[in-house]
């Protein structure tokens, strides 16, 4: 697995309950369909032909926050913890939140860092409200599927395993794939079903999001998996650049 991780490095330069769960180090909506109805009166002097829209069923319970156990955790070394909404069982997103990315005293620097250096969420995900994370808009394509929501405070795409003194003071726990491998692990222990995934992340969380379709396949040998990485870019393929970044986030 190291060897995927690896991979997914040398493509890398600049660019409401609460649950506790364990960390693993191992290597290891449809649119909902508005039926229209005629309505006969039951005399033969009065016929009521006005079409009778129903109304979008109200949504299940909403995100349910999970904490992780201590070896999970930010950049920072705060609490790391990801969010699960049960809808459909068989349906699920796996949503990896983007944010920056880090990997010198300069980008990892606390006081200015280019990368989200704790989650920012609260116990809801109140803040999400718009796109697909609007469950009130018939048309949201996953308004009734079941989601992993995947923050991101790591500075290294999701992806690394290593504490790093960059100097200066600047020490970063670049444990990405520990954060990620918790949540993966917990949707395969909530949803063991699921016939469709999609796995999906934005900036920094689409660039690991082929790496955990993969490994979700694993756990699915039968669902279909749809792959969705938006806005990862472009990265040049430099040996030396990939060893010191891969070095720094520990996938090397």
């Amino acid at each position: 697995m190291k060897t995927a991780r690896r991979l997914l490095a040398l493509a890398l330069f600049p660019c409401l309950a609460v649950v506790a769960v364990s960390c693993s180090s191992s290597d290891d909506a449809d649119r909902s369909t508005v039926a229209a109805s005629t309505t006969v009166a039951p005399d033969t002097t009065s016929v009521d032909t006005t079409p009778e829209t129903a109304a979008p069923e109200a949504p299940a319970a909403g995100f349910q926050q999970i904490e992780a156990s201590p070896d999970c955790m930010c950049g920072d070394g705060s609490p790391f913890s990801f969010w699960i909404r049960e809808r459909d069982p068989q349906k699920v997103l796996l949503y990896f939140e983007g944010g920056g990315a880090c990997f010198s005293a300069e980008t990892c620097n606390p006081s200015n860092p280019a990368y989200k250096t704790m989650i920012g969420h609260d116990e809801t995900l109140s803040d999400l409200s718009s796109g697909i994370w609007d469950d009130t808009n018939p048309e949201n394509p996953f308004r009734d599927w079941s989601v992993v929501f995947v923050p991101y405070c790591t500075g290294d795409v999701h992806i690394g395993n290593a504490t790093t003194d960059y100097g200066n003071g600047v020490v970063v726990q670049h444990k990405g794939y520990l954060n990620a491998s918790a949540a993966l692990a917990e949707m395969t222990t909530r949803f063991p079903d699921a016939a469709q995934l999609v796995v999906t992340g934005e900036s920094a969380g689409s660039v690991p999001s082929p790496l955990y379709a993969g490994l979700a396949a694993d756990a699915y040998p039968d669902a279909r998996i749809t792959v969705l990485a938006d806005g990862s870019g472009a990265y040049p393929d430099i040996a030396g650049i990939n060893n010191v970044i891969g070095t720094y986030w520990g996938t090397m």
